[in-house]
């Protein structure tokens, strides 16, 4: 039975943010916080367009962790840019934020 990684993500995606949707929208959040530059900022983009709700980000690892292919580097890339805050667990990580997106990232 071949993996089809692409597919798989893309189906991830779908059925978390449903889930999530149906979540948020039963008790309202004033805000998304997620975690991880990819998936996490993603899909918390995407489910604050949905809801009409910021987001803001943690990044608790290297933002170069994530960039395993072209596409996983602008899928991180664009989530981060999108957040309303981006914060981190280093000045280093931070660092490696601002020279990557030019966004300044709370310690």
């Amino acid at each position: 039975n071949k993996s089809l990684p692409i597919i798989n993500q893309v189906i991830y995606f779908f059925i978390s943010t449903v889930q999530a949707y149906r979540i948020a929208k039963s008790f309202k959040p004033d805000i998304i916080h997620g975690n991880i530059g990819y998936p996490g900022a993603l899909w918390s983009w995407m489910l604050s367009k949905l809801c009409n709700i910021r987001f803001v980000i943690t990044e608790h690892t290297l933002i170069t962790n994530n960039f395993r292919s072209y596409f996983h580097k602008l899928l991180t890339l664009f989530g981060l840019r999108k957040a309303s805050i981006v914060i981190t667990v280093s000045n280093f990580s931070a660092a490696l934020i601002q020279k990557h997106t030019g966004i300044k990232a709370h310690v």
